[in-house]
């Protein structure tokens, strides 16, 4: 593929925070509004409703999608500082999702024409916008929902990509909506695809599982891909399957699986047996050598996209392959006396 300071016209310098080299301008330098009105970013600054921060902590950025429109017409991207304010503003046509930086002035997100998993067979994009030029280009996609990944060795994006298949449920073998993983190439051609139905059978026969009963139509809804270049693994989330898998990028081979529907031994951070550890997680990242973060919504589905939250939390989760087992580490919930419950949707960052 062509190097991605061709296809953007961008540079491709590592990302940075604050301060670039070389006498370039700073971040927070580059940030401004870009074409959004005064009413505009009046409304956008009204939706941060409470800051908390730590003294002393590192200058960063907040990067929200607010999605407007009855049909997700057009997003608003809104950068704010660590004190809540409002420092550059874009607005763009359809709905993006969880924004990166592919380098120090180019962001990158997924655009698509509607919500979650109900984009199957749909044509949707990658976003890049370049911040220091306000240039905007597109590289078509099929599918995909959620989120992109890149992949800076073949400089490549890994997809999630709803499909059908069977699935067994409470020991019936039933039709289902599936999530499996598509790689596209800088033109939007597919390179790599991995299927779920080929490789997660054998999950939901595990003897723990057998008496589970998904009752969803929609049996994993996938909602985090996250990609390990040094070791060429995936790690893939399933909301709805209260689980996620480790994945051999090489071979599509499942190394192992963590939660209800996972292989390994589930414990408590007391050591007690665990049925499962996270329920309709999101925003799963590993941190450290077979340490993750995600975000556990804490949360329920029931029939009617009804949903009943407990308490959500940051939970790490370690992992000790040679073991066998999975272990609940740290966590953080509001004090008691302060709510936090997100039925659906959520994320956490290190």
């Amino acid at each position: 593929p062509p190097p991605i300071q061709e296809l953007t016209g961008m540079s491709s310098r590592k990302p940075a925070v604050s301060v670039l080299r070389g006498g370039r301008p700073t971040l927070r330098q580059l940030w401004r509004h870009f074409g959004t009105t005064a009413a505009e970013q009046r409304y956008l600054q009204s939706c941060v409703k409470t800051v908390e921060h730590s003294k002393g902590a590192q200058e960063g950025f907040h990067i929200v999608m607010l999605w407007e429109g009855r049909q997700y017409n057009f997003t608003y991207i809104a950068v704010f500082d660590l004190d809540g304010l409002l420092v550059a503003s874009k607005k763009v046509e359809h709905r993006l999702w969880v924004a990166e930086f592919l380098n120090t002035t180019t962001m990158y997100s997924l655009a698509s024409m509607g919500d979650t998993s109900t984009d199957l067979n749909r044509r949707n994009a990658v976003l890049l916008w370049n911040i220091e030029t306000d240039t905007v280009k597109r590289i078509p996609l099929k599918g995909s929902h959620h989120m992109l990944e890149y992949n800076p060795v073949h400089q490549t994006w890994l997809t999630l990509q709803p499909s059908r298949g069977r699935v067994f449920s409470g020991g019936t073998l039933r039709p289902t909506l599936l999530d499996d993983i598509w790689e596209f190439d800088m033109n939007g051609d597919v390179v790599w695809k991995w299927y779920s139905r080929a490789h997660l059978p054998a999950f939901t026969r595990l003897p723990r599982n057998l008496g589970n009963r998904n009752p969803y139509t929609e049996f994993m809804h996938a909602n985090t891909l996250h990609y390990d270049v040094h070791e060429q693994v995936l790690y893939l989330n399933a909301r709805h399957m209260d689980s996620f898998w480790k994945i051999d990028r090489r071979t599509g081979a499942v190394l192992y699986g963590v939660g209800r529907y996972g292989n390994l031994s589930l414990r408590a951070a007391s050591g007690a047996p665990q049925h499962s550890l996270f329920s309709h997680s999101h925003g799963l990242t590993r941190v450290g050598p077979g340490t993750f973060l995600t975000f556990d919504n804490n949360a329920t589905m029931l029939p009617n996209f009804v949903s009943l939250c407990q308490r959500s939390r940051l939970l790490e989760v370690t992992v000790d392959e040679a073991r066998g087992t999975a272990l609940e580490g740290w966590e953080w919930a509001p004090p008691e006396g302060r709510s936090l419950c997100r039925e659906v949707q959520g994320g956490v960052v290190r």
